[in-house]
């Protein structure tokens, strides 16, 4: 918790608070743990096609980890061309690890 001239803030979601027991209950609640790093590079699989081998691995990598109401959002940049860039928002560990997986057989 973060006392501001304002209120009080949970340093997880930003979220300013009249009241400090407020932003304590807030900072308590559960929230994930990131489980890479920025700078984690992987192939996603991304399916273009109706059939089961119209698909595209793609050089993915964390770009941003960021909160949001105490959920862990990755932003991923997607190497094109040689360059990465083409930004994409997973939002959760879950999701995460469903790209992460998608090129293991």
């Amino acid at each position: 918790m973060k006392e501001l001239l304002n209120g009080y803030q949970c340093e997880i979601c930003k979220t300013i608070y009249n009241q400090k027991e407020k932003a304590i209950e807030c900072e308590s609640q559960i929230s994930e743990e990131p489980i890479k790093e920025i700078g984690f590079e992987f192939k996603a699989r991304y399916y273009y096609g109706e059939g089961d081998f119209d698909y595209v691995d793609i050089p993915t990598r964390i770009y941003k980890i960021s909160f949001s109401n105490h959920k862990i959002n990755y932003e991923l940049e997607q190497n094109l061309d040689g360059k990465f860039q083409s930004i994409i928002i997973c939002y959760g560990n879950k999701d995460l690890l469903r790209l992460i997986n998608s090129t293991k057989e």
